[in-house]
């Protein structure tokens, strides 16, 4: 299902996304694709997502991981975004706390090398898992880098129901009020 979806990215998205003007998705990261763990822990960031990260946030990343699953990686200016809203909540709020604690836990400021390249810190690839072959998702802001067996087995197992769909529905429609 993964390599279908990041054929279709490829292949269409990527030639239309140039003629699509000023748009809300033109900063966005779209799709998922996969890519080859190298010997050093690094992967080549596939294009779609280099030409992004480039254009508009430059080479600079916070890479975490929020639950130890998968590893996230955030442009710079995309977790400095981040960093101010929690910055609003109070300093003594266990959650604030709870959260600042995990992605610091993890967290490294990394650079994209000259080579389109990301390094994977070895604590990351242990706590996800994540062997030779990996999972790149987009949540539009940033990026979700699984170890591609693991998401393969989450997408085989997470259904999308009507209730589900319907409870979105409902977010979405609040939202505009």
């Amino acid at each position: 299902m993964l390599v279908l979806c990041s054929k279709l990215v490829k292949n269409d998205y990527g030639k239309k996304r140039e003629h699509m003007g000023n748009n809300i998705l033109k900063d966005k990261f779209i799709g998922g694709d996969e890519a080859r763990i190298d010997e050093s822990g690094r992967f080549i960031l596939p294009v779609q997502f280099k030409k992004i990260l480039l254009r508009y946030y430059g080479n600079k990343l916070y890479i975490t991981s929020a639950d130890g699953e998968k590893i996230d990686i955030y442009p710079m200016k995309v977790w400095e975004e981040v960093a101010r809203d929690i910055f609003k909540l109070k300093v003594f709020d266990p959650d604030r706390t709870n959260f600042i604690r995990r992605m610091h836990s993890y967290g490294q400021l990394i650079k994209l090398d000259a080579r389109g390249r990301i390094l994977l810190p070895p604590a990351l690839r242990e706590s996800a898992g994540i062997k030779d072959r990996v999972a790149i998702i987009s949540q539009f802001t940033y990026l979700e880098v699984w170890d591609y067996e693991s998401y393969s087995k989450k997408m085989a197992t997470t259904k999308i129901g009507e209730e589900q769909l319907r409870i979105l529905a409902d977010k979405l429609t609040h939202l505009g009020k």
